[in-house]
């Protein structure tokens, strides 16, 4: 069923996390990463009543010893 979910963002993330920058990690080209994605919880009904969109932001980081 298509709920119009989004996740653009974070699929996005991931792809190149995992086909750049990880790969760059192992190899020791770089030590750490900070991964920081960003996203809109937007809900129709909120919009339709003129409230805020709401934002977030997580960060992760990875390290090599």
């Amino acid at each position: 069923r298509d709920i119009h979910g989004g996740a653009s963002g974070c699929g996005t993330s991931a792809a190149v996390l995992a086909t750049h920058f990880l790969p760059m990690l192992t190899a020791g080209k770089i030590k750490s990463i900070l991964l920081l994605s960003t996203g809109a919880l937007m809900s129709p009904s909120s919009v339709m009543q003129g409230h805020n969109i709401l934002g977030i932001a997580p960060a992760v980081r990875i390290a090599r010893e």
